[in-house]
């Protein structure tokens, strides 16, 4: 490459370029942080509603919960407004106590059960775990 620039001229450009490109990376870690802080601030102050992380659980014969043309289907997780979950969770109860109900057991028969799973730090191994299809209640 035969240039007008001398050795250290070159050396001086290069590192003229990384300055910018450091530069370039900063403010778009500095943006990207203000947008999560303002989210923050939001969510604290009440002006916008907080988002949860909801695993619809349903009994057997359900494999869906449909919200304003919107499918949360069975076993899957969704990020939704704590409003939205509050109402799948209900959804949810509703559908475990009718299952109850037709199976002729008292209303809160699915919520009474508890599984008391543990996991081995050392080995990994569990016990009491759920060994129905994903995870779930069997």
């Amino acid at each position: 490459m035969n240039s007008l620039l001398t050795a250290a001229e070159l050396a001086a450009l290069a590192a003229e370029v990384q300055k910018e490109i450091d530069k370039e990376e900063k403010d778009k870690e500095r943006e990207a942080t203000k947008k999560k802080l303002l989210a923050k601030a939001r969510e604290e102050r009440g002006l916008v509603e907080a988002v949860e992380e909801i695993l619809i659980d349903l009994p057997p014969d359900g494999n869906e919960i449909r919200v304003n043309n919107f499918s949360y289907a069975q076993g899957h997780i969704y990020k939704v407004k704590a409003s939205v979950a509050i109402m799948l969770r209900d959804t949810m109860q509703r559908a475990w106590e009718h299952q109850a109900q037709i199976e002729g057991r008292s209303k809160d028969f699915f919520r009474r059960q508890q599984r008391h799973t543990r996991m081995s730090m050392a080995t990994g191994a569990t016990s009491s775990a759920p060994q129905g299809a994903g995870g779930l209640r069997v």
